[in-house]
This record gives structure tokens, sequence and C-alpha cells, in this order.
């Protein structure tokens, strides 16, 4: 797990906005679970990380859509 100052740091260096996302039971409470991250010119479609099977995966490289906010996943 990424603490949430972490992953938000990143995020914000690639000029993305965030938001958040809280579940119960996903981890330590306070860190980031998953991040969803918008892809550019697919407006339904998101990568998930880490991987859910969907685009997207370790070394990939992918066009994010920088009008839609990430979601950082916060276990709590």
């Amino acid at each position: 797990m990424t603490p949430v100052g972490t992953a938000l740091a990143r995020l914000r260096k690639q000029c993305l906005d965030v938001q958040y996302a809280s579940l119960p039971g996903t981890g330590r409470p306070g860190t980031v679970s998953r991040a969803v991250i918008p892809l550019a010119g697919h407006p339904d479609s998101a990568v998930v990380l880490p991987s859910d099977g969907g685009p997207g995966g370790p070394g990939d490289t992918v066009l994010v859509d920088p009008a839609r906010p990430a979601t950082l996943v916060v276990a709590r």
C-alpha cells in the first residue's frame, strides 16, 4: 500500500487533479489501495493501478485525460 501523500505527489507531478474515494477493509487505514487514472480519447475508460486486468499495467505508457480527475481509493 502507498501512503496518500506519496500517491498524491506522483499524480500532481503529472498535472492531474485528484479526487478521493474510501472503502472499508481495503488495507491499512489511510493508505491508497488503488488509483483510477482516466484515459485520453476513451471517456468511459480508465487505468486501475494496481492493474485489474484492464488497459495499462506495469511498464506500459498510457495517455491520460487531464480534464478528468484521477481517483485515489483510500482505506478507512
